[in-house]
């Protein structure tokens, strides 16, 4: 019976959301009670249920037990932030870009293109994937030491396809024009680079920004999802050279049961009997070291998850074994740290959403999505903050230097 209780947790708030905001005709993807309640839903409310009647898996306690107080915990804390802050946000009507120009953005954006293809170059992902060999291995082994060119060219496209839209939306042609700009930074990411998840970020990335400034309903949200949930599994596919047909499809739309069996809960039962230790942090710290660049550092270790994946003696291709949010926040401060973290996790999300909502500034829009996403997941919370906070710097710079450029030159012209 207590296969059904993190599958409850998860769904009510997220039913409810859904049906008032759907009344009130206000429904907003990013909302502290759908985006990270859809999250607690894949990794904690239905693989018990897929598990136990698709692939009869043993279900054992304490995996639901934690994931139960971890989902209470995130309530909870987005309820203390709703106790203090009571004031109704208001979408903002308009983007509003103070010095920001379009011809920055678009050298941006080139200069992202050309480092994510000279990093397809160097690592050869693009070659192995369209020849259709399996890359599991290969794009993983590629990052290393070559993450200083992947990691801004991924960040540089997709911040700026995404602004050269947003800032379009008020033109009816030029709208259309810059919109095929994304779908081009999904294939061009993820040929490159093989990684879905990078590519398919900016799906969530446009309809968050979108649905700041134009209402979305949830129907069309559901049917955008089950289309990503589909584009894993064919993504998947073709990233091992696998026929694209349908269970190939149904497998990758699995593999959130797959994470929750293999990783989350053989992780617990390891901790619990005593097998591995608490990590105190260890897995944040390490996780923070990719801001460091190989070349300044020969001995950084590879990422937390890769640990995880050793202790839990799995073999197979490609990266390593993520341990899932509440698995992280276990792993490293046990039951204290879930509850905690959870509960602050709830609580920052709503604070940052309340300011996102409110921002003016459409850049600093397209960051608050980012550092939401990264919230919801604490072992990338630490590295990632700090690298589009670089990022972000490095554009910002760019902005300065061009605007004071233009000012310089504006009396010149007169």
């Amino acid at each position: 019976m207590e296969i059904w209780y993190s599958l409850v947790l998860s769904t009510i708030p997220l039913i409810i959301y859904t049906y008032v905001s759907w009344r009130k005709d206000n429904f907003n993807l990013l909302h502290p009670m759908f985006f990270p309640m859809v999250y607690w839903f894949l990794y904690y409310g239905l693989p018990p249920i897929s598990g136990t009647y698709l692939f009869k898996e043993r279900i054992t306690r304490d995996p639901i037990c934690l994931a139960c107080i971890g989902i209470l915990s995130y309530l909870t804390g987005f309820g203390l932030y709703k106790l203090r802050n009571r004031k109704i946000i208001i979408r903002v009507p308009e983007v509003i870009c103070l010095s920001q120009q379009p011809i920055m953005m678009k050298m941006i954006f080139l200069s992202g293109v050309v480092l994510l293809i000279g990093y397809g170059i160097w690592s050869k992902v693009p070659v192995n994937l369209l020849s259709g060999q399996n890359i599991e291995g290969l794009r993983r082994v590629a990052e290393i030491g070559k993450g200083i060119i992947k990691e801004p060219g991924t960040f540089f496209t997709t911040v700026s396809a995404i602004w050269l839209w947003v800032f379009n939306i008020r033109y009816p042609i030029k709208k259309y024009a810059y919109f095929l700009l994304l779908p081009f930074t999904i294939m061009l990411i993820f040929i490159v680079s093989g990684h879905k998840a990078s590519a398919l970020f900016i799906v969530i990335l446009f309809i968050g920004i979108y649905n700041k400034y134009r209402k979305v309903s949830a129907v069309k949200i559901a049917i955008v999802g089950f289309i990503l949930l589909v584009a894993i599994g064919l993504l998947d596919a073709f990233r091992q050279g696998e026929p694209i047909d349908f269970i190939a499809i149904h497998r990758g739309i699995n593999r959130f049961t797959a994470v929750y069996f293999v990783n989350y809960t053989p992780l617990i039962k390891l901790i619990n009997n005593r097998y591995l230790d608490f990590q105190w942090g260890r897995e944040y710290i390490q996780n923070a070291m990719i801001l460091i660049p190989r070349f300044l550092l020969p001995t950084k270790p590879l990422c937390f998850d890769y640990f995880i994946k050793e202790q839990l003696n799995l073999n197979f291709l490609g990266g390593g074994a993520p341990p899932t949010p509440i698995g992280s926040l276990y792993i490293n401060f046990g039951w204290w740290g879930v509850i905690i973290g959870m509960c602050l996790i709830g609580y920052l999300y709503g604070l940052i959403y309340g300011n996102f909502l409110t921002e003016k500034d459409l850049i600093k829009s397209i960051l608050y999505i980012y550092i939401l996403t990264y919230l919801i997941e604490p072992s990338l919370l630490i590295g990632r903050i700090l690298l589009i906070f670089i990022f972000y710097l490095i554009i910002f710079t760019i902005d300065k230097i061009c605007t004071n450029a233009a000012l310089r030159n504006k009396p010149m012209l007169s």
